[in-house]
């Protein structure tokens, strides 16, 4: 099966909402992680809340020159679980995080190439290849701290649910999330 799990769209800030509705496939979601199909939800979405984000260049920002490949951390907790395309009963928020003591993070790092080096620090980003590339998303039975950074991953008794890449679309600035042919 080739549907698509879902579109994540990023800003220069990294902030993580999958988003392209026009382009999303609803997923069945168990955020209990319980046997069966109880408690399972039909979303198109994770909107998450504000998180933050860590650049790691090999030099630093006041003298990084365009083509220079900058590594961007990023983490947060989930804002809610959404159901939104046309079709979706019911739509909306189907899911807060925290319902059920059920809470998710998202961990990723994207390669971002400098487009444009100010010399001040003030640059611009465009999507690269290079770099890890790739995100993570645990269940947790608490919420993850932006202030320490404290469960986010696999510290707090988190569980790895979702591992994935991200696929380049440099013409949109864009990232596809798609489920590989042949994988379910």
């Amino acid at each position: 099966m080739t549907k698509k799990l879902a579109v994540l769209a990023t800003t220069i800030a990294m902030s993580l909402v999958l988003a392209d509705v026009a382009k999303a496939s609803t997923v069945v979601f168990d955020p209990t992680g319980t046997a069966g199909s109880s408690g399972d939800i039909t979303i198109d979405r994770f909107d998450w809340q504000p998180g933050n984000t860590l650049a790691i260049s090999p030099v630093p920002f006041p003298v990084v020159t365009a083509g220079t490949v900058v590594t961007f951390l990023y983490q947060a907790n989930l804002g809610t679980a959404d159901c939104v395309s046309v079709g979706c009963a019911p739509s909306g928020a189907i899911f807060t995080n925290g319902q059920g003591g059920n809470f998710f993070t998202v961990a990723a790092a994207k390669g971002e190439q400098v487009t444009f080096a100010s010399g001040t620090g003030f640059d611009t980003f465009g999507p690269t290849a290079a770099g890890p590339n790739v995100f993570n998303i645990y269940r947790h039975s608490v919420i993850g701290n932006d202030l320490t950074g404290d469960c986010f991953v696999t510290d707090c008794t988190g569980t790895l649910i979702l591992s994935g890449t991200f696929d380049n679309d440099p013409a949109t600035f864009f990232w596809e999330l798609c489920r590989k042919p042949g994988k379910s």
